[in-house]
């Protein structure tokens, strides 16, 4: 019986069973409240064994943010000690980078930070790339805290996991471009809160969780064209509210997008392009004045019913209009053209337009007047001072060269009166005449005798 107590003793022993506390020795572990694999020496605890939370270490310096311990990257001059070292690196002095500039993953965005760039000469910089990186997505880009100007564009493009553009807060002044493109996350602009310096284009295009411009308050004019392409989320123009003149502002397919009433500063747009905004109602506010325009154009907006607060009767449009396929637009309320048309005038597939009564300003359109496939209108009434449509003296072609431009009305089921052109087509000047597919279609003959409606 001696030896089978004696034997299972030594089997025990083997195996490693704890049979008394001294066999068991205790640890002193530290919680690690933030997940970064380092421990808060302010909170230790006696263990035998390894617990979830709890590490050996006790080197954490801030156990409240898992992006600061002592293997964290340092991001010089931000006031903040993420290495734990225990001091906020500095840059010794700030430099200048000549050349344009990649960032294409999250290491070389890193690496940025000890370059010291205060300035990019002779180039630009582009965060991203013309593809996603899948292997090392840009994240964060708070490590570009030293970059104060930009001689060129910035570009910030195909970045998947990109929440935030904070790290940009010292960015000042660029010189050129800004372009802001496919962004899965992006909600806003902020980060870009100090840039003032910058008055030339914008492109905003294909960012699916774009919700506004918050964090351009300081921009004040475009001197170019600002294009906002597909942003599906794009709600309201909170953040330019400050501008005061876009050159060319092209909007087209943000489907969330119901009115332009944040632009309340602008004084001037030099051309607006709406296409395919399928939920905008309204335009600027009622009260506004945008001042004139060179171009307008609507297209595809099924939500507009009339063109109330584009602009005032003291304003006027110079260039060209077109409206095409607004299938609820009754109205052109709203709308001044100029006596003189530099280019084009199309009201084309509205449907439920009554009138044109609000074209009647116009006397010479330079390029086409089309009015085509307005199954309401019933008089064309509003053209009668046109005397004038096409260029009489085709500039810039070669001598016996002619532009094709032309008066066209066609297929506007219910046009039964035609006589407002009347005097166009028999005292004034046209290039060519196309008159088809509406209710009643005279000829050039037809109005010499005054047979223009039936």
């Amino acid at each position: 019986m001696k030896i089978n107590l004696l034997f299972l003793v030594l089997i025990l022993s083997s195996i490693g069973l704890c049979t008394s506390e001294s066999e068991c020795p205790e640890q002193v572990y530290y919680l690690d409240d933030d997940g970064d694999g380092f421990g808060d020496l302010n909170h230790p605890l006696n263990l035998c064994e390894d617990k979830a939370g709890y590490v050996l270490n006790s080197t954490d310096c801030d156990d409240s943010n898992a992006s600061i311990h002592p293997e964290a990257q340092e991001i010089y001059g931000n006031e903040i000690d993420e290495n734990c070292n225990p001091s906020d690196d500095k840059c010794a002095e700030l430099g200048v980078y000549d050349g344009y500039l990649q960032l294409s993953s999250q290491q070389e965005v890193i690496d940025f930070a000890s370059l010291c760039i205060e300035e990019i000469i002779g180039g630009g910089l582009e965060i991203g790339g013309s593809e996603i990186n899948l292997e090392d997505p840009i994240t964060d880009i708070s490590y570009l805290q030293s970059l104060k100007r930009i001689s060129d564009e910035l570009v910030i493009r195909n970045n998947y996991k990109l929440q935030t553009l904070k790290g940009l807060e010292n960015l000042v002044e660029l010189g050129k471009i800004l372009v802001i493109r496919n962004n899965d996350k992006l909600v806003n602009l902020q980060g870009l809160d100090n840039l003032e310096g910058f008055n030339y284009a914008m492109e905003v295009d294909d960012n699916e969780s774009l919700v506004d411009f918050s964090g351009l308050e300081k921009i004040r004019s475009f001197t170019a064209t600002v294009s906002i392409l597909n942003n599906p989320k794009l709600q309201s123009f909170n953040g330019l509210n400050n501008v005061t003149h876009f050159q060319n502002l092209l909007l087209v397919k943000n489907e969330s997008l119901v009115d332009l009433k944040m632009l309340k500063a602008v004084q001037g747009v030099q051309n607006l392009i709406l296409k395919d905004n399928t939920n905008l109602k309204a335009f600027f506010d009622e009260s506004f004045t945008p001042g004139g325009m060179l171009v307008f154009m609507l297209t595809n907006s099924p939500n507009i019913k009339n063109l109330k607060g584009l602009m005032d009767k003291s304003s006027f449009i110079g260039g060209s209009v077109v409206i095409q396929n607004n299938l609820n637009l009754e109205s052109l309320e709203g709308l001044n053209p100029a006596p003189f048309m530099g280019f084009d005038v199309q009201i084309t597939d509205c449907p439920k337009l009554i009138n044109l009564h609000r074209l009647s300003n116009i006397e010479t359109v330079q390029r086409d007047l089309r009015i085509v496939n307005n199954s309401s209108i019933v008089s064309l009434q509003g053209l009668e001072n046109v005397r004038s449509v096409g260029l009489k003296i085709p500039m810039g072609y070669p001598d016996g060269a002619t532009p094709n431009h032309r008066l066209e009305i066609g297929n506007n089921s219910k046009l039964v009166d035609l006589c407002s052109i009347g005097d166009l087509i028999n005292k004034g000047y046209t290039q060519e005449v196309s008159i088809h597919g509406n209710m009643y279609n005279p000829t050039i003959h037809d109005f010499g005798e005054n047979k223009c409606k039936l």
